[in-house]
């Protein structure tokens, strides 16, 4: 295995160098060896000063430092490098500080990509050589890397785990019935949608009969695009705190502890009060950073085996042993996802991680009907390959 990831490692380098840009971008799975590629790449290039941009205290004051030791580099970390965070670096023109002979390293850059802070930053410093990682590229921000940092080498989750570098993981789908005050509440949101695409269509239908003009029926129009997206920015909230999902995924959380005391469970929230529902010890945003520091050191070295979490933590954060993650709500992008399970990656080959996906449904007329969240976990997972997985339906 460590001569396919030397391999592997080689080859993304010697793609770099081929292609000869002084702004290019490495797509390398999480879990796949970025750090350790990057640490290989400021030898090989031979800068006396390397800048590495993250996004967040933690990989700036911790993660990297940590990489460094682990591979034997401390001195040339504590000579050679800088370690800055991008909301940080956006500064420094107006602080007139200079970055020429400095080589940048953008650590998880599709999480800033296509953002006007860092375009202007790119911008800015179009002398300096700059060298993007990431463990994925969302289709929305291929413009963007294509215009700033080409993509010279791009590696998938699905390449790395058939060639034995990453494990895989065991899906398991747990179905839910919204309680009756739930559905409810979602078919609420369901009828305002169904009665603004009426409106939109009775308009529509007076138009084609020369009943209105075209002005009256496009302000129709706006109106109902205006609705519709309200509607759907207040159902989304509305899933998001669910009462439902967050006793399943407490029970599921006491489930994995009961039946091994070494599981580590990290459950995935979007929002910080929803997972206290779940979870005793949460990641919290809103914690001073020492807090947050201290919460996730106890998790990573199993003092505490299970953690509450929203986006917060979930790029470029290395997580020791981590077996099982459980999803509460889906809500953002196929990246989020692939980053998000991107922690569960790092066990031996030969281990499956376990991934828990609860989907929610609501009751109509004495069926049972998938929300939204449903959607959403189908189109979050879209590029994510399902090898072994199982369900769970409670729903009768």
């Amino acid at each position: 295995m460590a001569d396919v990831r030397d391999e592997i490692q080689a080859e993304i380098l010697d793609k770099y160098i081929i292609a000869g840009k002084k702004k290019c971008t490495l797509v390398v799975p999480t879990g796949g060896g970025k750090s350790f590629i990057a640490m290989k790449l400021m030898q090989k290039l031979n800068f006396d000063k390397v800048l590495i941009l993250v996004n967040s205290t933690i990989l700036r004051d911790d993660n990297w430092k940590e990489e460094f030791i682990k591979f034997g580099l401390e001195d040339f970390y504590n000579n050679n490098v800088e370690m800055a965070t991008y909301q940080a670096a956006y500064k420094w023109k107006k602080e007139d500080k200079t970055l020429n002979g400095v080589l940048i390293i953008a650590d998880e850059v599709d999480f800033v990509a296509n953002t006007e802070k860092l375009s202007n930053f790119f911008y800015e410093y179009t002398d300096s050589t700059m060298v993007g990682m990431t463990g994925f590229i969302s289709k929305s921000k291929r413009d963007w890397f294509n215009l700033f940092l080409p993509v010279v080498a791009q590696y998938s989750t699905n390449e790395f785990v058939d060639a034995g570098l990453l494990n895989d993981l065991k899906f398991t789908f747990v179905k839910v019935p919204l309680s009756d005050v739930e559905s409810m509440g979602y078919l609420h949101f369901e009828m305002l949608l169904r009665n603004n695409q009426k409106r939109l269509e009775e308009a529509l239908m007076k138009h084609m009969r020369g009943d209105i003009k075209i002005n009256q029926y496009q302000i129709v129009e706006k109106q109902c695009e205006y609705t519709e997206t309200r509607i759907r920015r207040e159902r989304a909230q509305y899933m998001l705190n669910l009462d439902t999902t967050a006793a399943y995924a407490k029970m599921l959380t006491k489930h994995f502890q009961k039946k091994s005391e070494t599981n580590k469970v990290i459950v995935f929230s979007k929002l910080t009060h929803q997972s206290g529902k779940i979870c005793e010890i949460v990641y919290n945003g809103k914690n001073k950073a020492k807090v947050n520091k201290e919460i996730f050191n106890t998790f990573n070295s199993s003092q505490n085996s299970i953690l509450g979490v929203c986006s917060k933590i979930n790029r470029g954060v290395n997580i020791r042993g981590l077996n099982v993650g459980i999803w509460e709500t889906f809500y953002g992008s196929d990246t989020q996802f692939v980053q998000q399970s991107g922690r569960l990656r790092r066990l031996n080959p030969d281990q499956l991680a376990e991934a828990v996906v609860i989907l929610p449904y609501y009751k109509d007329k004495g069926e049972y009907r998938e929300t939204v969240t449903v959607l959403w976990a189908r189109k979050m997972m879209n590029t994510t390959r399902v090898n072994h997985h199982r369900t769970f339906n409670y729903l009768k």
